[in-house]
């Protein structure tokens, strides 16, 4: 438990980078992401996520940023500031792609939970990933 979502992702942060290591943040993110990285004296690497692909990574643009150096993976649904929601199939495709290239990168997913979430959600790979669900109004 912490004191948020941000503070748990930096703590998994600097847990785990070492100098030179990539963490990849699909773009428009939240401000603070990348200065996170940079703290715990890792490389952040942003992804555009353009309007024509709603906002969302797609598992192509994985595919092709995954290098020797990425250790993380950052996604924020629904994401702050777009709105974007992935759902479990694309959560599933974009979990996969580490696995066709034999990488060990780790997940954070990090969801806010809002009532449209309600009906439970729960990660669709349990394998490397790390799950933050937090709420910033009240949960009625």
């Amino acid at each position: 438990m912490t004191n948020g979502a941000k503070s748990a992702i930096f703590n998994a942060f600097a847990a785990t980078l070492e100098t030179g290591d990539e963490v990849l943040i699909p773009a428009p993110y939240w401000v603070s992401y990348p200065d996170m990285v940079l703290a715990c004296d890792g490389h952040p690497r942003t992804l555009p996520c353009g309007e024509d692909a709603g906002f969302k990574l797609t598992p192509e643009q994985l595919r092709s940023a995954i290098t020797p150096h990425t250790r993380w993976l950052l996604l924020n649904s629904p994401s702050n500031p777009t709105g974007a929601s992935y759902s479990r199939e694309e959560l599933r495709a974009l979990a996969s792609t580490p696995e066709e290239q034999h990488t060990g990168l780790p997940f954070i997913v990090y969801r806010n939970i809002t009532p449209y979430h309600r009906a439970g959600f729960t990660c669709p790979v349990q394998y490397r990933w790390s799950q933050l669900a937090t709420t910033a109004q009240p949960y009625r």
